[in-house]
């Protein structure tokens, strides 16, 4: 499981990539594990293809014009929550506030210090 801060890094990593590669699904995955273990981040490979998976199953294009980390993040933040209610589990107003402010709000938090 991924703290906020490791998602915020993790979605900065793949908005990086793919904004100077395309995408393609092992070779950025791999590509956004070393980049985040370069900025001192131990994410996982199977992090790294988690998230990507996700952004893919959830109808996410790369190179359309919405790689923004936060863009990623609140796609990320609905496919998670898109697993939860799949999975039936309870979705209430504050099980969805947690899940966006655990996956999003690093991301946030970052762009507002740039």
């Amino acid at each position: 499981m991924l703290t906020t801060r490791e998602y915020s890094a993790l979605f900065c990593a793949i908005a990086a990539d793919v904004a100077g590669a395309p995408f393609q699904l092992n070779e950025t995955g791999k590509r956004v594990r070393d980049r985040c273990r370069a900025a001192g981040e131990a994410i996982s490979r199977a992090d790294v293809n988690f998230v990507l998976q996700g952004l893919l199953f959830s109808g996410h294009e790369f190179a359309k014009g919405n790689d923004a980390p936060q863009s990623l993040a609140q796609r990320s933040a609905d496919n998670v929550l898109g697993l939860c209610r799949r999975e039936q589990f309870p979705t209430d107003d504050a099980v969805i506030a947690a899940v966006r402010t655990w996956i999003v709000s690093g991301c946030e938090a970052r762009l507002a210090k740039n």
